[in-house]
């Protein structure tokens, strides 16, 4: 089987740096990335951006599993 397309959903952290007047106005992002899956395990979800020749990757975005909310197979 070849390496599979995916969207991964996660939630990363943030920051707010401006003044609010309650703390639910600062909330962890909700991101989906589009990518190869290179490799998971119980620790981390690994997508690449870019597939070269002879097994190369380029651009790689390390998500701990943690913070994964799913990963859907587009491809």
């Amino acid at each position: 089987m070849g390496i599979k397309i995916v969207l991964a959903t996660w939630l990363d952290a943030a920051t707010q740096s401006s003044w609010i007047e309650h703390h639910k106005e600062a909330q962890l992002q909700v991101i989906d990335s589009v990518g190869y899956l290179i490799y998971q395990d119980e620790r981390v979800v690994k997508l690449a951006q870019s597939l070269g020749k002879e097994n190369m990757f380029a651009d790689v975005l390390v998500i701990p599993k943690n913070q994964v909310v799913k990963v859907k197979t587009l491809k």
